[in-house]
């Protein structure tokens, strides 16, 4: 398309200096003859100077269709390879949730259960791996949380809860809740430009887990040291 629009603009370039230099000749040649009094000159400079601005005008209107179509034809080529590029994406999509789908069933490991192994210590409370954790820095999962820690810390607060299996389920709702506003942005944004992490699928409700997970240690670990000052 550059290719095209660049040859128009070498053309009209050429017409429009050579119609410059030719004016500028007759501009000359007038103030010559302004100062003769042969009228006979002045004619034939007036009839010059009418053909070059018909010249100029039958320029101003020119369209160059030949090159307009050439242009069109490589826009609608650019548009065709778009929209092929596109469906092989989501063939490749495709192919890779299958591959995943198959290891997964020769390995008899269920995903949620892969996961777990991978990022999340089921003690009580539960905790995240050392994976865990880097996916949440990585994610800017942990800078989001750490930000916005007394809007969280309140929110929490606001359900009614009476154990730490209380406390991880109510963050696992608030997070899901907030997941696609702005809090979250780069982490959605994150997902989109690593789906995989270490070999595995990431996805939304990965995420939600670690980052619920994460949430709730923090919050049990707030409500601990609030205890020991209580205390002292």
């Amino acid at each position: 398309m550059l290719v095209g629009v660049a040859v128009v603009a070498v053309i009209l370039v050429g017409i429009f200096g050579y119609l410059s230099k030719t004016l500028s000749k007759i501009n000359k040649i007038y103030e010559k003859t302004e100062i003769l009094e042969c009228e006979d000159h002045k004619n034939k400079v007036n009839t010059v100077e009418s053909s070059c601005s018909k010249i100029e005008n039958k320029v101003s209107n020119l369209k160059c269709d030949s090159n307009s179509e050439k242009i069109n034809e490589i826009i609608l080529s650019q548009s065709r390879f778009d929209e092929r590029s596109k469906g092989l994406e989501d063939n490749i999509s495709r192919i890779n949730n299958s591959i995943d789908a198959v290891y997964l069933a020769i390995t008899g490991r269920s995903e949620q259960s892969l996961i777990k192994k991978e990022f999340i210590i089921a003690n009580s409370p539960i905790k995240l791996t050392d994976k865990g954790e880097h996916l949440l820095i990585e994610m800017g999962a942990k800078y989001a949380i750490d930000e916005r820690e007394d809007y969280f810390f309140d929110e929490i607060r606001e359900r009614n809860f009476s154990s730490e299996g209380d406390i991880e389920s109510i963050c696992k709702i608030i997070i899901k809740d907030e997941y696609q506003g702005e809090i979250f942005r780069d982490v959605r944004d994150y997902l989109y430009n690593n789906p995989v992490y270490d070999g595995m699928r990431m996805d939304s409700n990965v995420a939600i887990t670690i980052i619920s997970i994460y949430l709730s240690a923090k919050y049990l670990k707030y409500l601990e040291n609030s205890q020991v000052l209580a205390m002292a």
